[in-house]
């Protein structure tokens, strides 16, 4: 009966704070699809306090780094919507990378489906 209880105890906990998922706040990098570049080279820090920084690097172009700042927000689904210049959304994967959405929160069709990935690469 204890051991019951203590199983029903930890799956509440579970629910409760999202063990289903890596916890949000870190760093995460990866190369987005561009238009008129070889690539974005983006890095995304997510921090505790539900703040951003969001750096952007066009490669093959004059390579400046773009630096946007704001907050952020998970809702109820799970997906996190960055606010700042354009309102932007983002899903936790099981793995704990981030896959970008569209403005629908849809995740993009076609081949290059799989490059609109960030994945964690520090902790916070």
């Amino acid at each position: 009966m204890k051991t019951t209880a203590n199983l029903l105890a930890a799956v509440a906990v579970c629910l409760m704070l999202g063990c289903s998922k890596a916890s949000v706040p870190g760093e995460y990098q990866g190369t987005l699809p561009a238009a008129d570049a070889p690539g974005i080279l983006t890095t995304l820090t997510l921090n505790p306090d539900n703040t951003f920084i969001l750096t952007s690097v066009y490669l093959g172009k004059d390579e400046n780094a773009f630096t946007e700042t704001g907050s952020y927000a998970v809702n109820s689904q799970g997906i996190i919507e960055l606010g700042g210049e354009g309102l932007r959304y983002l899903k936790q994967e099981d793995d704990g990378s981030l896959s970008v959405l569209t403005l629908d929160k849809e995740e993009p069709e076609g081949p290059l489906r799989s490059y609109y990935k960030l994945e964690k690469t520090k902790k916070l």
